[in-house]
C-alpha cells in the first residue's frame, strides 16, 4: 500500500530554513515534498546520518536505558553502596543517563588525583563499580544477536526485532541500487548495534566499513577510498562498480569492535569480531563510546578521528545531501562537523527528518539549505502509540516501526515513503523506455 495515502498531510510540517513551505495547502504540500525528496535522492552524493531512534523499539532509547539501569542496580547491585550512589547522582542529573555517567566519571577522576585514605578508597571503588555496572548493562542491551532474536519472535509472535530489521532491509534494498553514474550511498550512524550490518547481509548488499577482509579484520581507514567492482568482460581488464554497495561509518564505534595488540598490523589495533559468539564480554575491551558527556573527548582518538574526518570530507563534496533520521543533535562534536560543512560547501543540503525541540540550535539557523520535515499530532483520535515520553519521541523521532498511523518523521514511515517515491520513479522510467522503444520500432518499420 502506498504510504503516501496513509499520511495526514495536513499535519505534516515542512520548512526551508525557518520559513514554512506549503503548510496551508495539504495537496500542494504533498506534491512539493514528494518532488523535493525525489530530486534530493537523485543528487550525486547522498548520505544518511542515523541516530538511536532508527533502531527503536527493538533497542531501548535513553529513557528505556535509564529505567533498565535503575532496576538492575536496585535488584542486583555489584556493591552494597551502588544503589545509594546511583540515587544521589541520579537526582543531581535529573535522571539523565548521560549526565549520570558524566558525574560519575568526574567523581572517579577526582579520587584518582588525590592521595586517598581508607574512606576515599572505598568511595573510589564504589564509583568505579557503579560505572562498570552501568556500562555493562548498556553493552548487554546493545549487543544482541539480531538473527536469533528474530527467530525467537517468529515462534513467539513478537515483532520488535523482526519489524525493525525489515525497516533496515527496505532502506538498503531501496537505496543501495543507485545509478552507477552517482556515488555509492554513505551511511553514518551513532548507533553501536548491528542492525545495519545484519540488514545488508540479508539483502546481499556489499558494504565497506573500514575493516580489512581476512581471519582478523583490522581497521584501516584507507578502505573507505576503495570500491567493489566486477569484470565487464572476461577477455579484457575492464571493470564497473557493483550495483548494491554501501559505505558504512560507525561514528561511535560498535559492540563488535575490540582493541587487541597486533603482531603484523602495526598501525591500528582495532579488530572487528563476531560479537554474538565471541568470548570477549568485558566492556573494557570494547571500543564503542558510551552515552556520556565524555564521549566528545573519547572521539578524539583512533579510530574515531579517521571516521569523523571521513564524515567531514563527505559533506564537503559538491552536490551533496545529508538526510538526518533519528538523531537529536545532542552530540556537539558531530553538530560542529555539520555546521563547518555548511559554511564551506554551498551545494550541501541538510534534510532533518525529525521533530526537534525548538531549543535545538539547528532549529534556529535561518539557512535555506536546511530543511525540516516532521508531523504534528493534531488529531486527538490519532495516537502515535508510544511508550516513551514526549521528550524522547521528539528527540529520537522513533518508537514503533509498523504502526500505520506513525508520523512521517519516524524512520519506518520515512523509509516506506522514499521507497514508494523511488519505485514510482522506476515505473515511470520503465514506461518512458518502453515508449521510446516503440517509437524506434515504428520508425524502423517505415
Amino acid at each position: 500500500m502506498d504510504s503516501r495515502n496513509e499520511l495526514l498531510w495536513k499535519n505534516v510540517q515542512f520548512s526551508q530554513g525557518k520559513d514554512p513551505v506549503c503548510n496551508d495547502d495539504p495537496d500542494k504540500k504533498e506534491e512539493y515534498i514528494v518532488r523535493f525528496l525525489r530530486d534530493q535522492l537523485q543528487l550525486k552524493n547522498v548520505s544518511f546520518l542515523l541516530g538511536s531512534g532508527t533502531s527503536s523499539p527493538a533497542l531501548p532509547l535513553m529513557s528505556g536505558l535509564y529505567a533498565g539501569v535503575k532496576e538492575e542496580i536496585k535488584t542486583t547491585p555489584r556493591s552494597p553502596q551502588n544503589p545509594q550512589l546511583f540515587d544521589k547522582v541520579s537526582n543531581k542529573a535529573q535522571e539523565n543517563l548521560e549526565e549520570i555517567l558524566g558525574l560519575l566519571y568526574a567523581r572517579l577522576s577526582y579520587y584518582l588525583g588525590i592521595e586517598k585514605d581508607e574512606g576515599e578508597t572505598k568511595e573510589y571503588d564504589t564509583t568505579k563499580s557503579l560505572i562498570e555496572q552501568i556500562e555493562g548493562y548498556i553493552l548487554t542491551q546493545l549487543n544482541q544477536n539480531i538473527s536469533d532474536k528474530c527467530r525467537e519472535e517468529i515462534s513467539q509472535k513478537e515483532d520488535r526485532f523482526t519489524s525493525t530489521l525489515k525497516v533496515y532491509e527496505t532502506f538498503y534494498r531501496t537505496l543501495a541500487l543507485r545509478s552507477k553514474e552517482l556515488s555509492r550511498l554513505s551511511v553514518f550512524t551513532t548507533n553501536n548495534d548491528l542492525f545495519n550490518e545484519t540488514a545488508m547481509d540479508n539483502t546481499n548488499t556489499m558494504y565497506i566499513n573500514g575493516f580489512t577482509p581476512g581471519i582478523k579484520r583490522y581497521f584501516n581507514p584507507s578502505l573507505f577510498h576503495y570500491s567493489y567492482s566486477k569484470r565487464m568482460d572476461t577477455s579484457i581488464d575492464k571493470y564497473e562498480p557493483v550495483d548494491n554497495m554501501v559505505y558504512l561509518y560507525k561514528l561511535h564505534g560498535s559492540v563488535n569492535w575490540v582493541e587487541q595488540e597486533s603482531i603484523g598490523n602495526k598501525f591500528y589495533n582495532i579488530v572487528e569480531i563476531d560479537a554474538t559468539q565471541s568470548s570477549f564480554s568485558a566492556q573494557s575491551e570494547r571500543v564503542m563510546i558510551y552515552p556520556a558527556p565524555t564521549k566528545q573527548n573519547k572521539s578524539l582518538g583512533s579510530p574515531y578521528t579517521d571516521i569523523i574526518r571521513a564524515f567531514h570530507h563527505k559533506l564537503l563534496q559538491p552536490n551533496s545531501v545529508l538526510f538526518v533520521c533519528g538523531y537529536s543533535f545532542s552530540d556537539e562534536h558531530l553538530n560542529r562537523i555539520i555546521y563547518q560543512a555548511l559554511a564551506a560547501n554551498s551545494s550541501l543540503n541538510i534534510v532533518v527528518v525529525n521533530k526537534l525541540d525548538e531549543s535545538k540550535e539547528i532549529k534556529n539557523v535561518d539557512d535555506r539549505r536546511i530543511y525540516h520535515l516532521w508531523e504534528e499530532n493534531q488529531d486527538p483520535k490519532t495516537e502515535f502509540n508510544s511508550s516513551e515520553s514526549d521528550e524522547e519521541k521528539d528527540s529520537s523521532g522513533e518508537v514503533g516501526p509498523t504502526e500505520k498511523n506513525a508520523p512521517i518523521h519516524y524512520f519506518s514511515k520515512f523509509v516506506r515513503l522514499i521507497s514508494d517515491i523511488i519505485s514510482q520513479q522506476d515505473d515511470s522510467q520503465e514506461l518512458l523506455n518502453k515508449f521510446s522503444n516503440e517509437i524506434f520500432k515504428y520508425k524502423e518499420l517505415k
